[in-house]
């Protein structure tokens, strides 16, 4: 994961593992999709203009995702 500064904002930029076969990809960010129209804070993938979502980049597939703001929490903070 990359964090990605631009002029319109903050993003991660996730390249992902050999493992991770790219068909099961569209499921999970059709879910995160459908969490975030149910006003459920997840980040969620950001689509070209031509309106593609997931790529390839260094002969693997990648994805521009929206960046949440958030804060560390001290372990006596979490539960």
């Amino acid at each position: 994961n990359y964090l990605v500064h631009t002029d319109t904002g903050r993003f991660i930029l996730t390249l992902f593992e050999k493992r991770t076969r790219q068909e099961d990809l569209p499921f999970f960010f059709a879910f995160t999709e459908h969490l975030a129209n149910k006003g459920i804070k997840c980040p969620a993938g950001i689509p070209a203009r031509d309106g593609v979502t997931i790529r390839s980049l260094a002969g693997r597939p990648a994805v521009m995702i929206s960046f949440l703001e958030g804060k560390d929490l001290r372990p006596d903070q979490i539960n």
